[in-house]
């Protein structure tokens, strides 16, 4: 079964600091598990995103970064491939 799962990290001080900006970064992911990490003070996510890579199931769960990009009416989102 192919899925589009993908991981990307968070920062707590940019949730605390930016909850508006992670809020739209959230927007279409759909979270299936999440690790908190308070010595590196941040979380990493397991998500569904219609914008992530197709996967078969087995496959190794590529990471991404969110890219936003400001527009008139807010930001869009890019999703990239990342080295975390």
């Amino acid at each position: 079964m192919k899925t589009r799962e993908g991981k990307f990290t968070i920062s707590h001080r940019m949730i605390e600091r930016n909850a508006n900006i992670v809020r739209h970064i959230m927007r279409d992911v759909i979270v299936l598990d999440l690790r908190i990490d308070t010595l590196r003070d941040e979380t990493t996510y397991l998500g569904l995103h219609p914008d992530f890579d197709m996967i078969e199931a087995g496959e190794t769960i590529p990471k991404y970064e969110c890219i936003l990009h400001p527009t008139e009416d807010g930001y869009r989102q890019e999703w990239r491939p990342s080295g975390l």
